[in-house]
């Protein structure tokens, strides 16, 4: 037997005994424990026998990330998904050895991010860092999910596999979109009932206008926070308006994504996230500048319609009112957006190198002040800016900024060119999804950390990958309809004579 063949005949054997040895634990542990290992063991097994189903098991669990860290709080819970991707990439990188042709590593992509992940990795060892602690968890929010572009490259080659994955967003979304409409309206007093762990979620609330200092509650479905469900709901939507047609040959798929798209628009609207709302209605001009279809203007008006209808009778209006305010409120637009470039500008003409990574900008989001008082001494603090282009170049400093805007203006580039090389209408619908979704990042990122939120940022590269594959793709599905043809066409010339 070839090392090939024998390889994942071992690994998931391998994983299934890890999964029951972690099962055992859990049922000594107690339930917290029993739902972590559970769920460790499920994945672990998914993602030693397939990239694909490595790929699903991380979007499952980090879309399961609030759930989980509620009942079970700790560092297990945040350390597992890093854990999946470990084990991803381990065996993306062992199959390489063993032979696979890696394509990824030669797509010019990959330059600006290979490119950016050193420099991050130099950025550890600038002495503004307030801590080795902080450098890690800094050095983490840059470039965790980069690597799931090389991955989902290499490992998804066929429209069956694009197929499944549109599948597993939708079914995985609609459900838990109904979920954060059934939380905003009976609130989440049933979660309590499973571990004080879901106590920081009753914090995520805004002030109703108007409304004498009364409060709503932003529901986050099973995510950390509602920016992180809002703004996966976002890429899914803008993906499955393209998906639509590209999935016109399987009639009952089409379907079912025709009817989870207002719903997942509802649970976006409940969920009253301005920017990611802003994002979706400039995706969607993106996405209708493209293609340049009345059909799409008519579609996406029926589910901004049925959606807002919804959520206007779940909720009194209170949510729309809020998103409103993008336009009724341009001052406080132009504040979110205009004051820290102004402050990142100032920064990074004083310290052109970078202020270190996480060295105070993104502190309070990724640590809750696990540093200590050594993080908040007067020379190490380092201005405010939460807007991932200026957060680059204050913490990164010039060059990190420079390279961070070659990945996505490199991105934004390549999609457009695969957009412009196919010819198929369904595969140019798919594509047109993921550029609609590639600008609302790109919007999201004027105002918070897009390319980090889970598992949205893990979304967003998969199908990056799949849109600048998928002429290649294309290219291979006619070269084996073709082959046949040209075969058959020879043995009639060889019949003749």
């Amino acid at each position: 037997m070839s090392l090939s063949r024998f390889l994942p005949s071992v690994l998931l054997p391998l994983g299934v005994i890890i999964g029951v040895g972690l099962a055992l634990i859990g049922l000594i542990g107690g339930f917290a424990t029993g739902v972590i290992v559970t769920v460790g063991a499920v994945v672990t097994v998914a993602a030693m026998s397939s990239l694909e189903l490595g790929i699903l098991a991380l979007i499952l669990v980090a879309a399961l990330d609030g759930f989980l860290k509620g009942i079970s709080p700790g560092w297990h819970t945040q350390l597992l998904k890093d854990y999946i991707l470990g084990i991803c990439l381990l065996r993306w990188a062992w199959l390489s050895v063993l032979g696979r042709r890696r394509e990824s590593a030669k797509h010019p992509l990959s330059i600006p991010i290979l490119l950016f992940i050193a420099w991050v990795t130099v950025q550890l060892f600038n002495d503004r860092n307030t801590s080795v602690l902080m450098a890690i968890a800094g050095y983490r929010m840059w470039i965790i999910w980069l690597p799931i572009f090389f991955i989902a490259y290499d490992c998804i080659r066929s429209r069956v596999q694009i197929r499944r994955l549109v599948a597993f967003l939708f079914l995985l979304m609609a459900p838990l979109a109904a979920y954060s409409v059934f939380q905003y309206q009976f609130g989440l007093e049933h979660l309590t009932r499973l571990g004080p762990g879901f106590q920081p979620l009753f914090r995520q609330q805004y002030a109703v206008l108007g409304g004498e200092g009364e409060l709503q509650l932003r529901p986050s479905s099973t995510m950390v926070s509602p920016h992180s469900f809002a703004g996966t709901a976002v890429n899914v939507l803008l993906i499955g308006i393209g998906a639509i047609a590209y999935v016109h040959q399987r009639r009952s798929l089409q379907v079912f994504v025709i009817c989870a798209m207002p719903v997942i628009a509802v649970g976006l609207l409940v969920a009253a996230v301005r920017n990611a709302f802003a994002s979706a209605l400039v995706g969607g001009v993106a996405l209708m500048l493209l293609v340049r279809r009345p059909g799409l203007v008519v579609l996406l008006a029926l589910v901004s319609i049925l959606a807002a209808v919804a959520v206007n009778e779940i909720t009194a209006g209170a949510p729309m009112h809020r998103l409103r305010t993008i336009i009724t409120d341009p001052q406080q637009t132009y504040r979110r957006i205009a004051v820290p470039w102004k402050t990142a500008m100032k920064w990074g003409f004083s310290h052109p190198l970078g202020a270190g990574i996480a060295s105070g900008v993104g502190r309070g989001r990724l640590l809750y002040g696990a540093a200590g008082p050594a993080a908040h001494r007067p020379e190490h603090r380092v201005p405010w800016a939460e807007n991932e282009y200026a957060r680059s170049l204050i913490e990164l400093g010039v060059p990190g900024f420079a390279l961070f805007m070659w990945i996505l203006t490199s991105v934004v580039r390549h999609v457009l060119g695969s957009y412009a090389e196919l010819r198929e209408s369904r595969d140019r619908w798919l594509v047109s999804g993921v550029f609609a979704m590639v600008v609302s990042v790109l919007v999201r990122l004027l105002v918070g950390s897009a390319l980090y939120g889970w598992p949205g940022a893990i979304i967003f590269w998969t199908f990056v990958a799949i849109a600048v594959r998928l002429p290649h793709i294309a290219e291979q599905e006619q070269a084996q309809t073709a082959a046949p043809l040209r075969e058959g066409a020879a043995q009639g010339a060889r019949g003749s004579r």
